[in-house]
């Protein structure tokens, strides 16, 4: 039953029906990947890159937009990025020029302190460009408006980064870093052609090898905890590789594990190379669709069973004495026209435990010995469920973001 009202409400609001994990089985998931174009403009984007492209010989402004983005690891462009100033990271984003350059001295600022000795390698080398000056601007506030349902409905989020507009031909890399600042999840939306990537264990050439998104597997960062010396371990033991094709493809993750771009070689074709769009979702905001929506968000009166079903949890968190738990959380709430609770489900959790307050925990399903991640979903879920909210005239789905920090 719950799954029809699910998929019955879904399809009247437009948005795609979601598989329910419900919030007390949910597990801290670092990735999701998205195959279908579930960007509708993603072809119209591509389309105008392609036109920019089909005359290499002629010049126009168009062919300019592209910057040069490269960073080493010598110590110069340290010393360098150390002059961004100290309130680098408060500027006000006014306009996307100022927000992007906020986002970039906010990042390095966040490094000050991890600083390397000096180097040749490479830490970034690709071309890049804000995706709001490469695009018209009706095409671009499509994409915006796509890209906002897709994070709502999907992941919880409608909110994000101005998002960059990145090149990769043969040479260009990612090395490995982290984007802990910019937001609760990273994104990015393949606008590379099916058929010009070829993955490692492919038996036919392509136009260019590289260009995955590798992401260190979470079990590696929390490696001795349950080490096995036993057996050892081959690069897919530590690594997730995910592929830049299909077109349209979406990869959604925590941007706090080291993660990179591997190397891209073969084509120097900016038609034949990696195309795609990146960006962070963040932000979040509840929102509410159906009887007890207002909009966007819930009517007052609603808000307010809300606001005290979450002061009930938290409440509840500090008396249990949990221990620190970092993450993001977005909870989709199923409400019925009788105000009654049907369902909580997970639609993103990031949600980790401290390492040290963790412990060895391993029975999930007995509350005294959970990890503290475990136990905040399980307050959580019985607060919602104890809540009874206003009769409406059809149900409503309730989104609701949390932040640990």
């Amino acid at each position: 039953m719950y799954n029809l009202v699910v998929v019955t409400l879904h399809a009247a609001l437009g948005a795609r029906a979601l598989l329910p994990v419900d919030l007390g089985q949910s597990r801290y998931t670092h990735v999701q990947v998205f195959d279908g174009c579930e960007i509708g403009c993603a072809r119209e984007l591509r389309q105008v890159f392609e036109d920019r492209f089909d005359a290499p010989r002629s010049s126009h402004p168009e062919q300019y937009f592209w910057h040069p983005w490269h960073v080493t690891l010598r110590d110069e462009d340290f010393r360098a990025r150390d002059r961004g100033g100290s309130d680098a990271g408060e500027a006000e984003a006014s306009s996307l020029g100022t927000a992007v350059a906020a986002a970039g001295a906010f990042a390095a600022l966040s490094r000050n302190n991890s600083r390397r000795g000096t180097g040749a390698g490479t830490q970034y080398s690709l071309l890049r460009t804000p995706a709001a000056e490469y695009f018209e601007g009706e095409l671009f506030d499509k994409l915006c408006v796509e890209l906002a349902e897709f994070g709502r409905t999907r992941l919880g989020c409608d909110a994000f980064t101005p998002p960059w507009l990145a090149l990769y031909t043969d040479g260009a890399e990612m090395n490995w870093h982290t984007d802990a600042p910019h937001g609760p999840l990273a994104f990015v939306l393949s606008l590379t052609p099916t058929g010009t990537h070829a993955p490692p264990d492919a038996d036919h050439p392509s136009f260019f090898q590289g260009g995955e998104t590798l992401i260190l597997k979470p079990g590696v960062l929390d490696y001795w905890r349950r080490f096995d010396g036993s057996r050892g371990l081959e690069v897919d033991d530590i690594l997730e590789r995910h592929d830049p094709t299909p077109f349209g493809r979406i990869i959604c993750f925590d941007g706090r594990l080291p993660h990179r771009v591997s190397r891209v070689e073969g084509t120097r074709d900016p038609r034949r190379g990696r195309l795609v769009l990146t960006g962070w979702f963040s932000e979040p905001r509840t929102r509410a669709d159906g009887g007890l929506s207002d909009g966007e968000g819930l009517v007052p009166e609603a808000a307010r069973v809300l606001d005290k079903a979450l002061d009930d949890a938290f409440q509840a968190f500090e008396a249990c004495d949990l221990g620190r738990v970092v993450g993001f959380l977005a909870v989709r709430v199923l409400v019925s026209v009788q105000g009654a609770v049907q369902a909580s489900d997970a639609l993103c959790d990031t949600l980790l435990s401290d390492p040290a307050e963790r412990g060895d925990a391993e029975d999930d399903d007995d509350f005294a010995t959970a990890p503290p991640d475990i136990a905040v979903k399980t307050i959580l879920r019985a607060a919602l469920f104890e809540a009874t909210f206003p009769e409406a005239s059809e149900p409503t789905i309730i989104t609701v973001p949390l932040s640990f920090s």
